[in-house]
């Protein structure tokens, strides 16, 4: 049979917090003489103090996570409403990305009903064991009290030397200090024993928390990958069809205006569009088959372009279903405006401003482009200009530059 392990080899298997704990109650009760002296208690006393006090604020730390994942939820579900708002249904990832943003509430409100049932709930029982305790605490303190009474009410009999009145006291004496010492003996042996609990307690309990909240954020790492991939192939998608029509290899701008190149140059030199221009009214030859097909004749399109040698931005083929510039709706600006204008633009689609210092354009509005008042403004994609008596920022995708000879032209009819 092996010899039994020595106390070094014990001391060895214990945790290093148990064995602190455990030095500093040998050395209360070597300097107090005992364990169940005022000292020794006072000492689980401000351990136990001290426990309670960490477990709930452990308990409230633990609270606000679970009210800051709310947040984080109700936050996810309007970005996601917004995203579904902003899309719509035109584009080709919008209902893939509609699933995908319900998984990551799916994922959250699991992870929100976990940490309310397996961590929270558990460490609100453990709080509500302090009360227990502390009602066994309180009831030794009271006895303590009915002891020194009575231990003192012996010693003054005994100064007396009264008999009678002394067997009296002695016997509630007796009686009170067994009490007292045996309260006094339960409590600080449950006391030590609830503290060093606590080192096995919080890992298990935590254990769980960080298993829970790997598994939530795996998840959601998961969602959120399938959410990029989805945007990279639906922007791939949109990249190869183009927000613009363009024009096939075997494209002829004359024989899709129906004119051959002895018009076109007539056009020319009676100052009509040119060929470009012409080129741009006729994006593809798919629109202009639409044109066809809904009863349009080659003369409606030559007179549409005789038109726009009196307005370039009124053009407009009957029957078309190619957008139009729509004619600026501008006042005339004043002299300040005119003098420090960079060039103009059209309006190319309808903006709504978003902020006060935004300007609000409709489809065909002129935008005199103006230097930034503040350099520090001055914003990739965004211009500052003068629209309808307005001065305001614009994003410049919403707008086409008007060429010069265009403004040449307006301003020659104007005069």
């Amino acid at each position: 049979m092996s010899d039994p392990p020595s106390p070094q080899k014990k001391e060895r298997g214990l945790g290093k917090a148990a064995k602190a704990f455990r030095r500093q109650v040998e050395k209360a009760k070597q300097k107090f003489g005992g364990a169940n002296s005022d000292d020794l208690y006072n000492l689980h006393k401000g351990n136990f103090e001290k426990q309670q006090s960490q477990a709930k604020d452990l308990l409230k730390a633990s609270e606000r996570y679970a009210k800051a994942l709310e947040g984080l939820l109700a936050a996810t579900k309007g970005l996601n409403q917004a995203v579904v708002q902003a899309c719509g249904t035109e584009w080709a990832g919008a209902a893939q990305a509609t699933d995908y943003s319900l998984d990551l509430l799916s994922h959250g409100e699991a992870f929100g009903k976990q940490s309310e049932e397996e961590v929270i709930e558990s460490l609100r029982s453990y709080v509500g064991l302090f009360s227990e305790h502390k009602k066994r605490m309180d009831k030794r303190e009271r006895r303590k009290l009915d002891y020194d009474r009575a231990k003192r009410a012996v010693e003054n009999a005994r100064k007396a030397k009264s008999g009678k009145k002394l067997n009296e006291v002695e016997l509630e004496y007796s009686a009170v200090k067994e009490e007292f010492e045996s309260l006094d003996s339960a409590v600080c042996e449950e006391l030590p024993v609830f503290y060093t609990g606590r080192l096995k307690f919080y890992p298990q309990l935590l254990q769980t928390l960080y298993d829970r909240m790997s598994e939530y954020h795996y998840n959601c790492r998961g969602v959120a990958s399938n959410l990029g991939e989805l945007m990279e192939k639906t922007l791939s998608l949109e990249s190869e069809a183009g927000d613009e029509p363009t024009l096939p290899p075997s494209y002829s701008s004359s024989s899709a205006l129906g004119m051959d190149n002895e018009d076109i140059e007539t056009a020319r030199k009676d100052g009509a569009l040119d060929v470009q221009t012409m080129v741009q009214l006729a994006s593809s030859e798919k629109s202009l088959t639409r044109t066809s097909e809904s009863g349009t004749s080659v003369s409606s399109l030559r007179s549409a372009i005789d038109m726009s040698q009196q307005d370039p931005l009124m053009v407009d083929i009957p029957g078309s279903q190619i957008p139009q510039q729509e004619k600026s709706k501008t006042e005339d600006p004043p002299e300040d405006v005119t003098n420090k204008c960079l060039l103009k633009r059209s309006c190319s689609h309808d903006y709504d401003q978003q902020d006060e210092d935004e300007l609000h354009m409709k489809k065909g509005d002129l935008i005199y482009v103006l230097p930034f008042p503040e350099p520090e403004d001055d914003e990739e994609g965004w211009a500052f200009g003068w629209s309808k008596g307005k001065f305001g920022m614009f994003p410049e995708n919403f707008t086409i530059i008007v060429p010069e000879s265009t403004d040449a032209g307006a301003d020659t009819e104007n005069g």
